[in-house]
């Protein structure tokens, strides 16, 4: 499965008309588009610029071609009319779901909240970094209260570029589960040892569209 991640800034007084539009308009024709597997809109706790609000933004394709599909379809300018004048500014990117590495655990329509950690592994060390995701991280996050789904999903550009694209039923559950000892301790260890680079995280509520 492919999945386009955007980064999406509208202005403050234009929010509600934005989020009005993407589920009038522009999610009942993807729904129409062949290949398309769902999609998810974000809007960011932290907005440090008070004149924008962040989203981020996924659109799921079962395949490249899918997704190349619509963006040159008529039906996708003809709803993108009803955003492009709200929206300040959009910047994209494609990954692919490593599906052996990633976990769901019931019912999806249970998460109310989600964290994106892009994080870049140390090239020779990929295999090792998504064997302790599937054989650690995600079996524990899975006993967690509250866990809903966490998937590995690959930069079609850069092999070793993965974003990690978790969700739960609530911020508490997130909270409770991400300062547990065994994670802060043991788990967080590993990765950075795995990681070239910093590892931060961002978080977000999923708005109902």
């Amino acid at each position: 499965m492919l999945a386009s991640l955007s980064e999406v800034k509208v202005a403050p007084g234009d929010v509600e008309q934005y989020v009005e539009m993407r589920r009038r308009h522009i999610n009942p024709a993807l729904v129409e588009q062949p290949g398309f597997r769902g999609s998810t809109l974000l809007r960011a706790d932290s907005q440090p610029n008070s004149a924008e609000v962040v989203f981020a933004l996924f659109n799921f394709w079962a395949d490249e071609a899918s997704a190349k599909a619509w963006a040159t379809a008529p039906r996708h300018d003809e709803v993108s009319e009803y955003v492009i004048p709200l929206v300040r500014s959009i910047t994209s990117q494609r990954y692919e779901l490593v599906e052996n590495a990633s976990a769901t655990a019931g019912d999806e329509h249970r998460a109310r909240v989600a964290r994106i950690s892009v994080q870049q592994v140390k090239a020779d060390r990929v295999q090792e970094y998504l064997d302790y995701r599937r054989s650690a991280i995600h079996p524990s996050m899975a006993r967690a209260d509250g866990f809903v789904a966490a998937w590995v999903l690959r930069d079609v550009t850069d092999p070793a570029r993965f974003a990690i694209y978790l969700r739960w039923a609530s911020a508490r559950a997130g909270e409770d589960y991400f300062h547990s000892p065994h994670h802060l301790g043991e788990i967080t260890d590993r990765v950075k040892a795995l990681l070239e680079g910093s590892l931060t995280t961002n978080r977000y509520e999923i708005v109902a569209v």
